[in-house]
């Protein structure tokens, strides 16, 4: 799955309410305070990479970096 940045609120937000799951009892479990998470939410914040995977961690997600398709690209041309 390929998400931009600016997706991964809307994804957590979905996650959230998929699961029951209120946003004080989300700011609890993943250990940020609630108008952290609110502003997350709401795309109004640039989160710091913590706190993304604390707040992904508690809804049993993990966030994964990985090479883009171009970079694979080049590295594969770089091989042949």
């Amino acid at each position: 799955m390929t998400t931009t940045k600016n997706e991964i609120h809307e994804i957590s937000r979905g996650l959230r309410k998929q699961h029951g799951i209120t946003q004080a009892n989300l700011a609890i479990m993943a250990g940020v305070s609630l108008p952290a998470l609110q502003r997350f939410e709401a795309g109004n914040a640039t989160a710091r990479m913590d706190t993304i995977r604390k707040i992904l961690a508690a809804l049993g997600y993990e966030l994964t970096v990985r090479p883009s398709t171009m970079e694979r690209d080049r590295d594969n041309r770089l091989k042949d």
